[in-house]
């Protein structure tokens, strides 16, 4: 279990999409939970997106508490006493929910179900939903079906289950994996994958990094200063371009 508070200038990492309320939430200060497993966690996902916003200036101080568990599913967050409580009574105004990446292949009810539960204590708490719409593995997928083996058909899947969830839900949906897809097509140099096939390098992190900012502010992600150590400016360049549609 891995728990942090981070307090910065310039940090918001609540992923929505480029509509009024994020407009209007740039302006505040927002405080952010975020809780998932080791795809927030590896390389520090929200410290990318603070430096992103911190690049172009974007909002004053907020707060960011994110609470991770090695593999976690949302039943097994929702599970979590400390979990329900920080949705509960911490304040916050965005609250990230990133699941296990298998379950919109083997198990999309329970993702659904629990999605549901965590959303009902972040709307009782005045919060608004964030779904983090995660990647297809392209290695050790065969706890799915053979019929989404392939990346691109686990990959559709994905984009269904998190769509249809988020239209239910009123919920913002990061369409990270669709980004990521879009990679694999068009900077196939870049590698976004660890050796498992799995989890994400930091250019992987970077990517869902300009995801998040674009999604958030309304605006594109290219041309921003920040890339992370010793990634080239060619490449931060061209996952920023991927990261807006391009």
């Amino acid at each position: 279990m891995i728990s942090a508070l981070l307090v910065c200038s310039g940090l918001m990492v609540g992923l929505t999409t480029p509509r009024a309320h994020a407009e209007d939430s740039a302006g505040d200060n927002l405080r952010v939970l975020f809780i998932g497993n080791s795809f927030t966690r590896f390389n520090n996902l929200p410290r990318m997106v603070r430096r992103l916003l911190d690049a172009d200036g974007v909002g004053p101080a907020a707060r960011v508490r994110f609470e991770t568990r090695t593999g976690a599913t949302l039943r097994r967050l929702w599970q979590s006493r400390e979990v329900r409580t920080q949705i509960s009574s911490g304040g916050y105004t965005h609250v990230v929910l990133q699941g296990h990446s298998l379950r919109p292949a083997n198990h999309p009810e329970e993702l659904a179900e629990y999605a549901r539960r965590l959303d009902a204590l972040v709307d009782e708490a005045g919060g608004h939903t964030v779904l983090y719409a995660t990647w297809a593995r392209i290695r050790h997928a065969d706890d799915v079906p053979p019929e989404l083996a392939s990346p691109a058909a686990m990959q559709a899947r994905i984009r269904t289950v998190y769509g249809e969830l988020g239209r239910e839900l009123a919920a913002d949906v990061a369409p990270v994996g669709d980004a990521f897809a879009r990679a694999g097509a068009t900077a196939s140099e870049i590698t976004l994958y660890r050796d498992d096939g799995i989890h994400p390098t930091p250019a992987g992190t970077y990517l869902a990094a300009c995801v998040f900012y674009r999604v958030l502010t309304g605006r594109a992600a290219s041309g921003l200063s920040y890339r992370p150590w010793p990634m080239r400016r060619a490449t931060a360049a061209r996952l920023q371009e991927i990261a807006d549609g391009e």
